[in-house]
């Protein structure tokens, strides 16, 4: 029986593959694994790596044609064989301990899931600012306990909610398929989730400079995603904070950090044209 499927969504990455794949000879000593590659390039480059690391992982690689990272890691998911589920991204790494802390954590505690927190390769958070404790998440609570790419989740969650196919990386709506998942699993108060800091997983930081074309591309494709997110759940005043924080950032760096203007300007205009178009299903 697999106790654990880690579902790997991935494109336009080989050294960070690699790397992710050479923590997980480690961390999965004594677990009974599968790693799912959803292979979303248009060559063969990962062909040498996961022919390398086979080897020492059960690996099943899927090359699909379509683009999406929700959709990829549906696709994952619906093949899926473990009792439990991880969706890491393509450029984490994990530490020797990071699965079986998670595993230990979710089968005696009572949970469904359980998520840990991102770290940089100099020890500071990544991606967000976590919390320093142990908590429950809640609906109400679920700022600093969670992304996604830490979850570890039974799979029974996974037969009522899915991820919603029009938002992630690699579609207009570029993110927060995250929280959308999560915030509707913790509003049907079907199953129960933790956040614990000692679940480590390596993750750079997501936007370095503000400024050049790659952060402004990002930046407006992250604030569609967040706009689709408010339209969806109807969270008015966090998207009234996201317009806001836009607009003071144009202001402050207007004059001395026309770069970082650039930013917020990106990140003001996908906010209002994401939330314009965006047609969601609730």
């Amino acid at each position: 029986m697999i106790e654990l499927s880690i579902i790997v969504p991935t494109v336009g990455r080989t050294e960070d593959m690699s790397a992710l794949l050479l923590s997980l000879t480690q961390g999965l000593d004594n677990i009974k694994h599968e790693i799912l590659i959803v292979d979303q390039n248009n060559d063969n480059r990962l062909d040498n790596v996961i022919s390398k690391f086979s080897v020492y992982l059960k690996i099943k690689h899927y090359k699909v044609n379509f683009k999406g990272l929700s959709k990829a890691k549906n696709f994952g998911i619906s093949k899926a064989k473990g009792s439990y589920i991880s969706c890491p991204d393509d450029d984490c790494k994990v530490t020797p301990e990071t699965y079986r802390k998670a595993l230990d954590l979710i089968k005696t505690s009572g949970f469904n899931a359980v998520f840990g927190k991102c770290i940089d390769n100099s020890g500071n958070d990544s991606v967000i600012r976590f919390n320093k404790k142990s908590f429950e998440l809640s609906p109400a609570t679920m700022n600093g306990g969670f992304v996604e790419a830490t979850m570890l989740a039974s799979s029974e969650i996974f037969k009522d909610f899915q991820f919603d196919e029009h938002m992630g990386a690699g579609m207009y709506y570029g993110s927060e398929e995250g929280y959308d998942w999560l915030y509707r699993i913790l509003n049907s108060k079907k199953f129960r989730v933790i956040y614990s800091p000692e679940i480590i997983f390596y993750h750079p930081q997501t936007i370095l400079e503000k400024g050049d074309e790659q952060s402004l591309k990002r930046a407006y494709s992250y604030a569609c995603g967040t706009a689709f997110l408010c339209k969806k759940h109807k969270f008015v005043s966090k998207f009234l904070k996201k317009i806001s924080i836009s607009v003071i950032g144009i202001i402050i760096h207007i004059f001395h950090k026309p770069k970082h203007s650039k930013f917020y300007v990106a990140q003001l205009k996908g906010l209002v044209e994401g939330f314009l178009s965006a047609k969601p299903q609730i």
